[in-house]
C-alpha cells in the first residue's frame, strides 16, 4: 500500500511551506490518478492537507500534518508530525509508537559474544540493535551476526555505528537495515585539529565537498533500501561550524541542516536525525531548535532522542529522564535510547518506564486554549534574573523540606532562612504535582502564576516516584519555570541528585561516562566506580570517563577533568581538553586523577 506521508514528502518542492503548497499537490495528482479512481484535495488549515481517495473500490481517509511547528501551541501537547522511515521490518516516525533501541558493547569481531548480547537486548525489548563498525572486518562480522540472528528467528533491524570512515559506511549499508553516521566525518577537520579561518567562499566550498563525499552513501542506501541516522554530537562539530556559530545548540542545528538539505536535494528521505549532548538541556535546546528549523524549511525527518554519556546508576537514569523526558513531553521523539554505562540490557526497562511515565503526563485532560510561547524555548535563562528575590548564598534550584539535608529548611509551613522565618503562602507560588497532573497544564499554570505575582515558583512533587520526579522536574527546570522543589524529608537527597544530574547544580562532584561500545578496550564501568569512590567528597567538580576518541575529548569539553581510552588497557587523563598524563594503565588512573586534582587545588588556593 502506498505510504502517503513518504510519497508527499518525496514529491514536495524544496521551499518553505504554505506559499507553494497547491503547486506541490498539482504535481502529484497525475501520479495519484493512475492508482486511484477519485481524488479530493482539501486545504483544511495552513499546515494540514487532507486527501480522500478510493482505491480498489475501498474508501480510505488519510491526513498528514506536513508542517507542524515545534510544540505549538504553548500549553497543549501535540506530537511533532514526522514522516515515516522504514528500518527493516519496523517503521519509525509518523503515528508509529516510539521505538526503543540500544547498542552492544562487546568487541564486534567477537561474533559469539556480540550475537549473544544482541539476543539479550532483543529479548529484553530493544526493537533495534546498534553495533560498532570500525572497519571492514567488523562489517563482515556484522554480516555473520545478521545471518545467525535470522537463522535463530530474530528479525529485528541492525544498525551499523560508523565513525571516521565513509568507506566502512558504504560497506555496512549493503548488509544492515540502518547506518549511523556523524556529519563531522564528511566535512572539514574537526575543531580539535588544526584551525583555520573560513571565508564565505570557503564555507560554501566545504558544504559542496560534503555533498560530493556523502553522495555515494545516499545512492547505496537507495539501492539497498537502507535507512540512515545522521547523528550530530555536541562535542564533534566541524571547526567551520564552531567558528561561525560556536559550540552551541545553534551550531548543532546548522551542522544537521547542511546534510538534511543535501538529502532533500537528492530526494532521499529515509533519514532519522539525532542531536546528542551529555548535558541534557543542551540536547533539549538543540533538538527543539532543530524541529523548529525543519518546520520552517518544510522538513519532517523523524527524531532519535537520547542523552549521550548519561553516566551510570541513578545519576545516569536521572540525566536521561531530565533530557529525554522533556522532549517526549514536548511531543518530540520517534525513537529513544537511554545510554547507561555498563551492561546495555539494563537500559531497556528504564527506557520502557520513561516512555510509560511520559505518556501518563500527556494523556490526561488537556487545555484547548491556545497560547503563544511566553519565552524563548531554545536557550537557557538566568535563574537569578528571573528570581531576583531568591535568597543570597542559597543554591538554585533548591530543595525545601524539613530534612537537615535540604537547601532551605521548612517548619510549620514557614521557610527558615537563618534567624528569619518567611511564610510559604505569602512569598512562594506552590504548584502541586500529583498523579493526575498534566505536564502542559502545569507549564501554563506556573507561567501564569509566576508572571502575575512576580514570585519564586516551587513545584511540590507528591508522587514519590524518582523517575517521574526527574521527568517533570527536568521538564519545568529546562524552561526555568521552577527554582526549587518542596519534598518529603525522605526524598530530599534524591531530588538533590536530580538537580545535579540536570547540570544546574555542581555543589558536589558530578560524573558523565559513555555507555561503552565495541571500541572500548578497558573496563570503563569498573574505573568509573573507582573514580567516583575516590572523588565523591570533592565539591564543585565535573569528571568525565570516556571509552574512546569517538566520544572524547570533544564530548568532555565542559568537564573539569576526564579520562579517555587509548587502546588496550591504557587511558589518558585530561584537564579540560588538555591531556596531562598520557597512556597510563587503567587500574592506576583513579588514584592518579585524584592526585592531579588535589595538586591543582593546592596551587590555586
Amino acid at each position: 500500500m502506498l505510504r502517503l506521508s513518504n510519497f508527499l514528502y518525496e514529491h514536495r518542492p524544496l521551499i518553505k511551506p504554505h506559499s507553494q503548497i497547491l503547486k506541490c499537490i498539482k504535481g502529484i495528482l497525475g501520479f495519484l490518478r493512475q492508482h486511484i479512481f477519485f481524488v479530493k484535495v482539501q486545504i483544511v488549515v495552513k499546515k494540514t492537507i487532507q486527501i480522500h481517495f478510493r482505491s480498489m473500490g475501498i474508501f480510505i481517509f488519510a491526513e498528514n500534518n506536513l508542517f507542524m511547528q515545534f510544540c505549538q501551541p504553548f500549553g497543549y501537547y501535540k506530537r511533532f508530525a514526522s514522516h515515516e522511515v522504514k528500518v527493516g521490518n519496523i517503521y519509525i516516525g509518523a503515528n508509529n509508537p516510539i521505538h526503543i533501541q540500544s547498542m552492544t558493547n562487546t568487541p564486534t569481531d567477537n561474533v559469539k559474544a556480540t550475537l549473544l548480547q544482541c539476543k539479550e537486548l532483543i529479548d529484553a525489548g530493544s526493537e533495534l540493535v546498534r553495533i560498532t563498525a570500525r572497519n571492514s572486518a567488523d562489517v563482515g562480522a556484522i554480516s555473520l551476526i545478521r545471518n545467525k540472528l535470522t537463522k535463530d528467528g530474530y528479525s529485528n533491524p541492525l544498525v551499523a555505528d560508523v565513525h571516521f570512515s565513509p568507506k566502512v559506511a558504504l560497506e555496512a549499508a549493503k548488509i544492515v537495515e540502518k547506518v549511523r553516521i556523524n556529519p563531522g566525518n564528511y566535512t572539514d577537520i574537526s575543531k580539535t585539529s588544526a584551525k583555520k579561518a573560513f571565508t564565505d567562499t570557503d564555507y560554501k566550498n566545504e558544504v559542496e565537498k560534503a555533498h560530493e563525499a556523502i553522495l555515494p552513501l545516499i545512492n547505496t542506501c537507495k539501492r539497498y533500501g537502507t535507512a540512515l541516522r545522521l547523528g550530530v554530537n555536541h562535542g564533534s562539530l566541524a571547526w567551520r561550524i564552531v567558528e561561525k556559530y560556536g559550540n552551541t545548540p545553534r551550531g548543532m542545528v546548522a551542522s544537521a541542516m547542511e546534510f538534511l538539505e543535501i538529502f532533500c536535494a537528492e530526494n532521499f528521505n529515509q533519514v532519522i536525525i539525532s542531536m546528542k549532548a551529555s548535558n541534557p538541556f543542551t540536547m533539549v535546546y538543540a533538538t527543539r531548535l532543530l524541529t523548529q528549523t525543519m518546520y520552517e524549511h518544510g522538513m519532517t525527518f523523524p527524531i532519535h532522542v537520547g542523552v549521550t554519556e548519561a553516566g551510570f546508576g541513578d545519576e545516569g537514569i536521572f540525566r536521561s529522564a531530565v533530557g529525554t523526558g522533556t522532549l517526549l513531553l514536548d511531543g518530540i521523539g520517534d525513537t529513544i535510547r537511554v545510554s547507561l554505562s555498563g551492561n546495555p540490557v539494563k537500559e531497556i526497562p528504564v527506557a520502557k518506564n520513561l516512555i510509560t511515565e511520559c505518556q501518563k503526563f500527556i494523556q490526561r485532560e488537556r487545555e484547548n486554549e491556545q497560547m503563544e510561547w511566553p519565552y524563548d524555548p531554545f536557550s537557557s535563562q538566568n535563574f537569578h534574573i528571573l528570581y531576583p528575590s531568591w535568597p543570597a548564598q542559597t543554591p538554585i534550584p533548591a530543595t525545601l523540606s524539613e530534612s537537615p539535608n535540604a537547601d532551605i529548611l521548612i517548619k510549620d509551613n514557614e521557610i527558615i532562612l537563618g534567624n528569619k522565618k518567611v511564610s510559604i503562602t505569602e512569598h512562594l507560588v506552590k504548584v502541586e504535582i500529583t498523579n493526575t497532573s498534566n505536564s502542559h497544564n502545569l507549564r501554563r499554570k506556573i507561567t501564569s502564576q509566576g508572571k502575575d505575582k512576580g514570585l519564586c515558583v516551587i513545584a511540590h512533587d507528591t508522587n514519590k516516584n524518582s523517575l517521574r520526579s526527574a521527568i517533570i522536574s527536568g521538564y519545568l527546570l529546562c524552561d526555568r519555570l521552577i527554582c526549587g522543589c518542596l519534598t518529603e524529608p525522605a526524598e530530599t537527597e534524591t531530588m538533590n541528585e536530580i538537580f545535579r544530574s540536570s547540570g544546574l547544580r555542581n555543589d558536589n562532584a558530578t560524573y558523565i561516562s559513555c555507555p561503552t561500545c565495541g571500541r572500548t578496550t578497558y573496563e570503563l564501568e569498573e574505573l568509573a566506580m573507582q573514580v567516583k569512590e575516590k572523588t565523591k567528597h570533592l565539591k564543585h567538580i565535573k569528571i568525565a570517563i570516556m571509552g574512546c576518541i569517538v566520544n572524547g575529548p570533544g564530548e568532555m569539553d565542559d568537564a573539569d577533568y576526564g579520562i579517555l581510552g587509548e587502546g588496550g588497557d591504557l587511558v589518558s587523563i585530561y584537564r579540560r581538553n588538555e591531556a596531562v598524563r598520557k597512556k597510563v594503565e587503567s587500574h592506576s588512573a583513579a588514584e592518579l586523577l585524584l592526585e592531579i586534582i588535589l595538586q591543582d587545588r593546592k596551587i590555586n588556593t
